[in-house]
């Protein structure tokens, strides 16, 4: 006689079940495309208008906008792509970023899934995609989540090609490792592990003699995308060079004078110099409370815990622990290429002098990943120790203790969670509101010039995008990075005193600023323009100087 009762476990089975069946990252990333779609308007902040700006100008035939960074153009070329479709505004250059942050959500999925099942990759992705660091950069036209996106899918497509060993896999790692590679000026250290994992499982499978012709798949592909990523170089002639790009360089001009190749040499040369002089100066940035102008090695570990909450870190601590015990003891490969993946960049980005706290968030999939899968295996051994002992736990007491410590991990300070729950995850840098103030300034006295003065190119460049083309608007700058001398803060308070100024843009919170230059213009000004700036707690303020 059949029973109609039902047997324990059979509730929670089903749900299982229903997760697997792929409807639960279906409602995932439906519900994310809502949340993060409705967080595209706003301003855009420095980096955003240089990437915007640089990427449109690719489709306009110029790949040298900003030729320092003209050698990682790929997610630019989304950015660029996006005003293309749908305009030039702060959606049309978001909107892509936007695809690629759901597309990673469900590639740690994917990932998660191959490792430890549907639930876990769920739990994983879901982690991810409300994690508050990561969803703010999900709706800006900046760079790290597209080099989060192909970090994730050249790892599961590395894991794939590893474990069916078709090597119909390999072009698309070699496409992916460069699409990464292309994306940031150190997307290269996401990328080596991958590569050096593909090198030594080729040797160890076929021997070292034959690895070029076994790997030759993974070399065409990487050949194709680096033809695509940099054909705009090949098709457009680079503008003039600058007189310091050949300065004291033997045969600099010659080199630069040749088709195609002088186009390689004036985008790598000046990312060279950029990069290697911005690596030398150091970049200010509040760590721990104190500014610091080269953070220290712990700055990545402190900001894991600080920026994406007591999960973040927790997560990021399980996967490397986990990740040295399976590649060690149990000679796992999987998790060989994870730990590398994780912890090379990591290593690498803490010794560099130039940090900010965004610059890890590529690792962030696999962190999720890698450690749910850990924490999940840990519970797995709890539970199976409980029962050796004579405790005996039911699955849904399993689920329901589960949840349980979802939820205090979730809550527990500091927590990414609750500023997603709570914070908004737009950003509006308010720089348009200023430029907008300056605009109407200027067209009601076409016939005089305003001056204006901003503090740092990261108030000028977007304050200057914003404010477009108006003829009568001369705008003075010093860059507070490189250290403002005496002489620079005399002459400007003296342009302010004599009434040669006629607006300031600031911010409300310049802890580089000297603060008797800022009493300074207070003091000869009323302020007119006061927004916030989102996220955080700082705001534009325009000074409208009295003549």
């Amino acid at each position: 006689m059949n029973s109609s009762r039902s047997r324990p476990g059979d509730s929670s089975a089903s749900v299982r079940s229903l997760l697997g069946s792929g409807l639960g990252i279906a409602l995932l990333v439906a519900g994310l495309a809502v949340w993060y779609a409705t967080n595209l308007s706003g301003s855009f902040h420095v980096d955003e208008t240089l990437y915007a700006q640089s990427g449109l100008a690719v489709f306009r035939g110029n790949p040298y906008t900003n030729p320092t960074h003209a050698f990682a153009p790929t997610a630019k070329y989304f950015v660029g792509l996006g005003q293309v479709l749908f305009g030039r505004t702060t959606v049309g250059a978001r909107a892509f970023v936007v695809g690629f942050g759901l597309a990673a959500v469900y590639l740690t999925y994917r990932l998660a899934t191959t490792l430890r099942g549907p639930v876990v990759g769920l739990v994983a992705a879901f982690l991810l995609g409300t994690s508050y660091p990561f969803a703010t950069q999900s709706v800006v036209a900046m760079l790290d989540v597209p080099l989060a996106c192909f970090v994730v899918v050249l790892t599961v497509v590395t894991l794939r090609w590893h474990r069916t060993r078709d090597r119909a896999w390999l072009p698309f790692v070699g496409v992916f490792a460069v699409a990464a590679a292309t994306t940031k000026a150190y997307g290269f250290l996401y990328v080596l592990p991958h590569v050096c994992f593909l090198g030594v499982v080729l040797a160890r499978r076929y021997g070292v003699r034959s690895l070029h012709r076994r790997a030759s798949p993974f070399v065409g592909g990487s050949i194709v995308a680096l033809g695509l990523v940099y054909l705009p170089l090949v098709l457009f002639r680079h503008p003039p060079a600058p007189a310091e790009y050949t300065a004291g360089v033997p045969f600099a001009s010659a080199i630069l004078d040749l088709p195609v190749v002088g186009n390689f040499a004036y985008v790598f040369g000046a990312a060279l110099v950029k990069n290697l002089v911005h690596t030398g100066d150091g970049h200010a940035v509040v760590v721990a409370g104190s500014v610091h102008q080269y953070p220290p090695v712990w700055s990545y570990l402190y900001w894991l815990g600080t920026e994406g909450g007591t999960l973040l870190l927790g997560a990021f601590l399980l996967a490397v622990a986990a990740a040295a015990f399976r590649a060690t003891a149990e000679r796992d490969a999987r998790w060989a290429l994870l730990g590398a993946a994780i912890v090379v960049p990591f290593v690498a980005l803490s010794l560099l002098t130039v940090k900010f706290p965004r610059y890890v968030l590529p690792l962030y999939p696999l962190v999720f990943a890698a450690g749910v899968v850990a924490a999940r295996d840990g519970l797995v051994v709890a539970r199976r120790r409980l029962r050796v002992n004579g405790v005996r736990v039911s699955r849904s007491q399993a689920a329901a203790a589960v949840a349980v410590l979802l939820v205090v991990a979730l809550l527990a300070p500091p927590s990414a969670a609750l500023r997603s729950a709570t914070q908004p995850i737009g950003t509006d840098s308010g720089y348009d509101d200023a430029a907008d103030y300056v605009a109407e300034m200027a067209a009601d006295d076409p016939d005089e010039t305003v001056t204006v003065l901003t503090y740092s190119g990261t108030i000028r460049i977007p304050f200057a995008y914003y404010l477009g083309d108006a003829e009568n608007v001369e705008v003075h700058n010093f860059q507070l990075n490189d250290g403002v001398s005496e002489r620079q803060y005399a002459e400007y308070r003296r342009m302010i005193e004599d009434d040669e100024i006629d607006v300031v843009v600031t911010r409300s919170i310049q802890p580089r600023l000297d603060e008797s230059f800022h009493e300074t213009v207070t003091a000869h000004g009323e302020r007119v323009v006061s927004v916030p700036q989102v996220p955080g707690e700082n705001r534009v303020v325009v000074y409208r100087l009295e003549e």
